[in-house]
């Protein structure tokens, strides 16, 4: 429906290099909408999207999903977001755990990574685990924390070893601080 929609010029996406024009990705039951700050384009997308609910049977919370403007006034976007009932959010904001729009090289983007990874380890009881033990959770949990960012951006030395320091003194001492 939104090709078809875009086809046929309802609404526009954003145009990209050879004269492409990305108006939609779709992950899952998740579905990004790219456009030009145009109130006439976000309730074709509400009508849009109100007529797969029909067709489909499928529920679409409108109050979960949010318009994000990107080098838009926020008075603009408020102002779409009050007729077509989506929240506002604006940047820096997240998509399935993923920052928008973070440089993966700052420690601040992989802040909740080393977090996640202290609050794990301090779930363990280290100390009353035998070495072995410790090796395992090592291997088995904390390794494959990180693999969801790096799936999606290269990580930096520094916060490899922040998580090493962190590893190591789980192993060496039953603690994760």
């Amino acid at each position: 429906m939104f090709q078809r929609a875009a086809t046929i010029d309802l609404f526009k996406g954003i145009p990209f290099r050879d004269n492409f024009n990305l108006s939609h990705l779709q992950y899952g039951d998740d579905t990004l909408i790219f456009m030009p700050a145009n109130l006439h384009m976000v309730t074709t997308i509400k009508r849009i999207l109100l007529r797969f609910a029909i067709c489909s049977s499928l529920h679409i919370n409108f109050h979960k999903s949010s318009l994000i403007g990107i080098n838009v006034g926020e008075d603009t976007c408020a102002s779409m977001t009050s007729s077509v009932f989506y929240r506002f959010d604006s940047l820096p904001s997240s998509y399935l755990g993923m920052p928008l729009t973070s440089n993966p090289k700052r420690l601040s983007t992989w802040k909740p990574i080393i977090e996640n990874f202290r609050r794990k380890l301090s779930m363990w009881r280290g100390h009353m685990l035998s070495m072995a033990g410790r090796i395992c959770v090592i291997k088995s949990v904390m390794s494959s924390l990180p693999i969801y960012y790096m799936s999606s951006f290269l990580m930096p030395n520094g916060v490899c070893n922040i998580l090493n320091s962190i590893q190591r003194r789980f192993l060496w001492f039953g603690v994760a601080e």
